[in-house]
């Protein structure tokens, strides 16, 4: 028996949820774990609700020559971001301080880091580019929904020049990623990418927050 389509709702909440979760986490409770649980427990609801079998989408499309050209450029998000911060921070923005309000300092930061790099690449693939399994290959309305919501949380520590071209950043990365699981017919390659820029972009902090 043929699976049925998913109700277009399923992923208009998914499409929301960052939204959402960083407007309730950060900006009402002042808590990133509220944040991130909301979010990645209604990525994992769209996920399960429009095809679990997606999962194995993220052992599809790896090519070692890519996995090398791609995945070390993705290592360089972290560095870009540790130069910049200097130029890009707000003027009252202190990294440390700005980690204990939203409780992501000692050990609850640390645990912070080891589960978003463990789960944020997986369900944030699985969902951006495997639930909106989009047939064009040219820079969609997804890309920027994707970016769009880093720029919220982002607002608290950078100046607006440098949210703006975060966020171009990120929309152009997710048309990346559309693009190759397209051309690879599977999932590895940007999950790899995700991976390694989640890594990097997390030592960054850390590194900055201890300066």
């Amino acid at each position: 028996m043929p699976r049925l389509a998913p109700h277009r709702w399923i992923k208009a909440l998914g499409l929301a949820s960052p939204y959402g979760a960083v407007i309730v986490g950060v900006f009402l409770f002042d808590n990133a774990w509220i944040a991130i649980l909301l979010y990645h427990a209604i990525l994992a609801l769209c996920v399960c609700m429009v095809n679990r079998a997606m999962v194995s989408e993220l052992k599809k499309g790896f090519f070692w020559s890519q996995a090398f050209l791609l995945g070390f450029p993705a290592l360089l998000c972290g560095f870009i971001i540790y130069g910049f911060w200097a130029y890009a921070k707000t003027d009252t923005a202190d990294l440390s301080t700005v980690l204990h309000t939203y409780k992501l300092d000692g050990l609850a930061g640390g645990l912070f880091a080891v589960y978003s790099i463990l789960v944020n690449p997986i369900l944030e693939e699985l969902f951006w580019r495997g639930c909106w399994n989009l047939s064009s290959r040219k820079p969609a309305f997804i890309d920027l929904a994707f970016a769009g919501y880093h720029g919220l949380a982002l607002a608290l520590i950078l100046k607006p020049v440098y949210v703006i071209a975060a966020i171009g950043f990120l929309a152009g990365v997710s048309w990346l990623f559309r693009y190759l699981k397209q051309i690879n017919r599977g999932l590895a390659i940007p999950y790899i990418m995700h991976l390694a820029a989640d890594i990097s972009i997390i030592a960054s902090v850390w590194l900055l927050s201890r300066n």
